[in-house]
């Protein structure tokens, strides 16, 4: 019954990014001036990614089922690797390749938007007063679908447009690309895994998943989700 009602999720997954893909800032992201695709990068970056390890632990200290927990847990693990640089380097180098200074970078005043975005992601998973029936089953939904399963579909997009706009290569930009096949659903495994980040989840979405009723909720999770980013990205479509 479990695997049946996961089989489902995941297929309404797919829905969402089917339907994530069409934002307006992805179909014409080739339309941006360099300036304007920068700042989103920025935003995105200083306003998003800057803060998914905090998004992440504050989720896990919440979690109660053990699967949801070890899920959180090895992304957390391969954000701060113990050898190498961390994502958030990684993103630095990427973006001192195409022009932003790293000094300049970290000194993004966010807008409204963003900050609003950012205060969206803690409102979900911290105000104990969100009528959902079971807490572990929406916490983990929402970190896998707006932290990696839609992640994957920005970073896609992020990464051909750095490659087409700025004559780079994956490598060269490797925060995007490497966030593009880590995480987007069916991704390439982390080094020495066997499954991508998207799927580190699967385990513990199958173990939470009992009823029609649990299935509603998740796919309500999803939802959110997904309009928690969108609007986030509305504030770059009137550059186009």
């Amino acid at each position: 019954m479990s695997t049946n009602l996961f089989n489902e999720f995941s297929t309404y997954e797919d829905g969402l990014l089917k339907k994530y893909e069409q934002h307006a800032l992805f179909t014409n992201i080739q339309k941006l001036t360099d300036e304007e695709f920068l700042n989103v990068l920025t935003q995105y970056g200083e306003g998003i990614s800057a803060n998914f390890v905090k998004f992440l632990e504050t989720a896990l200290r919440q979690i109660q089922n053990e699967k949801a927990q070890e899920a959180v847990v090895r992304i957390l693990r391969d954000e701060i690797p113990a050898v190498g640089p961390t994502h958030q380097q990684m993103r630095s180098a990427a973006c001192e390749r195409v022009g932003i200074n790293t000094i300049a970078l970290v000194a993004t005043k966010l807008t409204e938007a963003t900050q609003n975005t950012i205060d969206s992601y803690y409102e979900f998973i911290c105000n104990p007063n969100l009528n959902f029936k079971n807490r572990d089953l929406a916490l983990t939904t929402f970190v896998r679908v707006i932290g990696e399963s839609l992640v994957g579909v920005v970073y896609k997009t992020f990464t051909q447009e750095l490659v087409r706009r700025f004559g780079v290569s994956e490598d060269e930009v490797e925060f995007y690309s490497f966030h593009w096949h880590h995480d987007e659903k069916g991704g390439t495994p982390f080094e020495g895994g066997e499954i991508g980040h998207t799927e580190y989840y699967d385990v513990a979405m199958m173990d939470l998943l009992k009823t029609e009723e649990d299935l509603e909720e998740a796919k309500r999770v999803g939802d959110i989700a997904l309009e928690i980013r969108c609007k986030f990205q509305e504030q770059f479509v009137c550059s186009i």
